[in-house]
């Protein structure tokens, strides 16, 4: 009876093992064909449900006394419920025993692991990139504190300055040695003042035609003046094979030689262009080469008190020549700036500054001092200041001499200067406007304020004097595509002057022909004098880069060689020129002051 009460408990235990092996493989095969299959499933998680009762036995040992064998209850397998869901391009998680397959969830253990885990990953991910943020704060801090940026961002400053205030024309012509502009100019005056009236009768359907031409080492320029539409006189200068020929038009038939015979040579815009460029990043790179002696200072930007880091360059008057004297040898290094050095002065390659450095005295040299003041934490320029320290000549008053009665002392007091040293500043200040003052010894001489209104830039002029008020000037820089307007006021007590001036530059063809036309009008006023006058000058023309000097010159007379008979001529062809344009007429005889009974008898004699 106990061997066959073992053997049900047995059979019973291997009964529940058995379906647990036989659910494991069920559901373990039927995942590694749909594996196999290149096919997506879903399993979800294996429920084995068993009564409350039948827990499964483990397994006994053996009693020491025999037990009684209790009433054996038909074991019931548990049932196995297992569905299976296969959605599309979802890749199952495989439980890999049957924990997993029962609970369908981790240990609360593990999870608590695992979460403490990823903490730990979160924050030390978080300290790297604080790390790595921080190293480039620092790096970048680095960096902008280095001269060099420090530098380059006073010259971006001025860079600005120059787009963001002032307007470029749509206008690049490409000359290339060669270029003709042409026009017409008129004029008319309007003047409450009698002369001025007698001035706008001699303007009136007046004009004047002009020309000029450059092609290679050839020039010409010629001016034509006409009255209702008659040629009076003319003036047409010639510069060809190195000579230079002039031509007065009306006044004398001949061309006269001016015995100029030095080669003139003009510069092509590539030249020019690179013997700026190169002169300037010489200049720049060398001036700079010395380490910014940096300080802190408080300085007023937008009418306000801003403490700014201070970074200072001085050279002295010698270290100047001598770095100008570099920048020579960089422009003389480059063909193409040398040669348009060259074309402006002949003797360029043999210019230097050594001269200047002998003669010298060291003891009194000037020095230049050039500060950068920007903001402490991005090193912006907000401001710089140019500086030259120098020595005057001070001569004493009347009374600081008057004391001394050895006559040689007081001239010499009065006459030989004593030498002090005193300076010029410019200051330039950048904020919601720019700012620049003019300083002499400590002084301020004049002031320029330069502000931005959509399409037009305002510049404020005020000069400053020891014992009246200051004079202003302003000037309204208006642009838009291919036009620009200025005005110009400026008013001192009860004069005021306005300019007012218009350009429009057209484009006929792409960078190689130009309509231009200008117009320019001056009033003036003096309220204390009632005078007021109107002045306008109206242009129209055209440039082009290309042009040619066709004239040949055959008869010139050299000026020694005019004879009196041509002097005379020149003179009545003038004289006859005036006369057309009512310069030469005869004036009323003024009334005298003198009474008729004041006037002595021409047989008087007056006794001395």
């Amino acid at each position: 009876m106990e061997n066959e009460n073992k053997n049900v408990e047995l059979n019973n235990q291997n009964e529940v093992q058995n379906l647990e092996t036989k659910a494991n493989e069920s559901v373990q095969g039927e995942m590694n064909a749909q594996v196999t299959n290149n096919e997506v499933t879903q399993v979800t998680p294996v429920q084995i449900t068993a009564p409350a009762d039948s827990a499964v036995p483990e397994a006994p040992t053996a009693p020491a006394q025999p037990v009684p064998a209790p009433a054996v209850e038909p074991v019931v397998a548990p049932a196995v419920q297992m569905t299976v869901e296969q959605p599309n391009n979802v890749q199952p998680n495989i439980p890999q025993d049957i924990t997993q397959i029962s609970s369908g969830l981790q240990s609360k253990e593990n999870i608590e692991i695992k979460k403490s885990n990823t903490g730990v990953k979160v924050i030390i991910a978080i300290l790297v990139l604080l790390l790595v943020v921080l190293c480039g704060l620092g790096g970048a801090y680095v960096y902008v504190h280095t001269d060099e940026y420090i530098v380059g961002s006073s010259i971006k400053t001025f860079n600005n300055v120059k787009e963001k205030y002032f307007p470029k024309l749509k206008y690049n012509l490409e000359s290339n040695g060669k270029m003709t502009t042409e026009g017409t100019m008129n004029f008319k005056l309007d003047s409450s003042d009698k002369d001025g009236d007698k001035i706008a009768d001699i303007l009136k359907d007046l004009k004047v035609d002009y020309k000029y031409v450059l092609s290679d080492k050839n020039m010409l320029m010629n001016l034509m003046l006409s009255k209702t539409n008659e040629e009076l006189a003319g003036a047409k200068l010639i510069y060809k094979d190195n000579k230079a020929y002039l031509l007065l038009n009306k006044i004398f038939d001949k061309y006269i030689d001016l015995e100029i015979e030095e080669e003139i040579e003009v510069p092509t815009d590539e030249e020019i262009n690179t013997l700026i460029e190169v002169a300037y990043n010489s200049f720049s790179d060398k001036f700079f080469e010395k380490e910014l002696v940096k300080t802190t200072e408080s300085i007023v930007i937008d009418g306000a008190n801003v403490e700014v880091a201070s970074n200072k360059i001085e050279y002295t008057e010698e270290e100047i020549y001598i770095l100008l004297n570099e920048v020579l040898k960089d422009i003389k290094a480059d063909k193409t700036a040398n040669s348009a050095a060259k074309k402006l002065y002949s003797d360029f390659e043999k210019f230097n500054f050594d001269d200047y450095l002998e003669e010298l005295d060291k003891e009194y040299m000037e020095t230049y001092s050039y500060i950068i003041y920007t903001d402490k934490l991005t090193s912006k320029a907000l401001g710089v200041d140019f500086i030259v320290e120098y020595y005057e000549e001070i001569y004493k008053d009347f009374e600081d001499c008057e004391h001394l009665d050895d006559m040689d002392e007081y001239f010499d007091c009065m006459y030989e200067p004593t030498l002090e040293k005193t300076n010029d500043k410019i200051s330039y200040r950048t904020g919601e406007k720019e700012i620049i003052e003019v300083f002499e010894e400590e002084e301020k001489e004049s002031s320029y304020v330069i502000s931005k209104e959509d399409n037009k830039t305002i510049i404020t002029i005020e000069d400053y004097y020891k014992y009246s008020d200051p004079s202003t000037a302003k000037i309204e820089i208006y642009s838009k595509g291919d036009t620009i307007n200025v005005l110009f006021e400026t008013k001192e007590d009860e004069e005021t002057v306005k300019l007012n001036y218009d350009l429009v530059v057209t484009e006929v063809k792409a960078n190689s022909e130009y309509k231009m036309t200008a117009n320019i009008i001056m009033n003036y006023e003096d309220k204390e004098y009632e005078e007021s006058m109107r002045f306008e000058v109206n242009l129209n023309g055209t440039i082009k880069n290309s042009g040619e000097v066709k004239e040949e010159i055959t008869d010139a007379i050299k000026m020694e060689d005019l004879t009196d008979e041509d002097k005379e001529t020149i003179q009545n062809n003038l004289e006859g020129i005036f006369e057309k344009l009512g310069i030469l007429d005869e004036e009323e005889p003024e009334e005298s002051d003198i009474g008729p009974e004041e006037i002595l008898p021409q047989n008087e004699v007056v006794a001395e």
